[in-house]
């Protein structure tokens, strides 16, 4: 879904905020495109009837206890730290709403 189309959406809805997330992929890092140590996550919750902005940012699954700097970083290892990049945006998004993340086992 696109920016436009969460917006439309946000518009038509009466009860229901729209959460909006994109995987971008981050041309500034200086990193390898199309890699997913490359990618972050774009998010925005819009409100209903008006589409304004509650809460926006972005969120970067980044190795920060890598002991070799620019270590190629494995499928594996990129997968977890994009859905840890995930689970900071649904955090980000809980914390404006005042509520809390479940516990995760």
């Amino acid at each position: 879904m696109s920016r436009s189309d969460a917006i439309k959406l946000a518009k038509a809805e009466k009860g229901s905020y729209v959460v909006w997330l994109r995987v971008r992929d981050d041309g500034m890092s200086g990193k390898q495109s199309g890699t997913s140590d490359n990618l972050y996550i774009e998010y925005a919750v819009f409100a209903p009837l008006t589409a304004k902005i509650v809460t926006s940012g972005s969120t970067y699954p980044r190795n920060r206890n890598s002991v070799i700097p620019g270590r190629p970083t494995s499928t594996m290892e990129g997968d977890y730290y994009l859905n840890r990049a995930a689970r900071e945006a649904a955090d980000r998004i809980l914390t404006k709403f005042s509520l809390h993340a479940p516990r995760r086992p």
